[in-house]
């Protein structure tokens, strides 16, 4: 609740919200799925689908990871909001490590038309089919569900959840590490 002057009552009564912390066992982390280093000190962790919301929040720590290379490690976890986005986030798990970033640069920058069972096959074949894991979207779905993720794309870093815009300066509120 805000007044006239856009001061945010609810804060000023009950506080500043606390963000969902879940340490990194607890969300499962596959490197299969990690983009960059996993000893980076600024570790990410996107809950995307194939959403519009879920390729700005990617792109935007895409975008982080690559001005800060060695700081900074993306984990990508399959969070679709829709069945055409479970279909085409599916085809994802066939694609790994840096093969994921096009992969998912394909998806987003795809018509909204794009994702028939034929394109979905064709788009399969180009990462490694042997790989794809439909099963693993369905357990990060039924794990999002057991720590309560919100329904919209999440990120957490170093095991701290982003409620605020995902910007550079938020980012590095949370863990302290200067960013580029």
């Amino acid at each position: 609740i805000f007044n006239a002057s856009g001061e945010n009552l609810t804060r000023k009564d009950v506080g500043e919200t606390i963000p969902k912390f879940v340490p990194d066992a607890g969300m499962e982390l596959n490197e299969d799925y990690m983009i960059g280093n996993k000893d980076a000190r600024v570790k990410a962790v996107l809950w995307i689908g194939a959403d519009p919301y879920s390729k700005e929040l990617f792109e935007t720590f895409y975008n982080l990871y690559n001005k800060n290379k060695d700081k900074v490690v993306l984990y990508i976890k399959f969070y679709p909001r829709s069945e055409p986005d479970m279909e085409k986030i599916k085809a994802l798990t066939c694609f790994k490590a840096e093969a994921l970033i096009d992969a998912l640069k394909t998806i987003y920058n795809a018509s909204t038309m794009w994702g028939s069972k034929e394109d979905l096959d064709a788009f399969k074949k180009t990462g490694n089919v042997s790989a794809c894991n439909d099963e693993l979207v369905f357990k990060d779905l039924s794990l999002a569900s057991t720590l309560k993720l919100p329904i919209h794309p999440v990120a957490f870093i170093n095991r701290i959840m982003l409620i605020d815009k995902a910007t550079r300066e938020n980012i590095m509120t949370i863990d302290g590490t200067e960013l580029n």
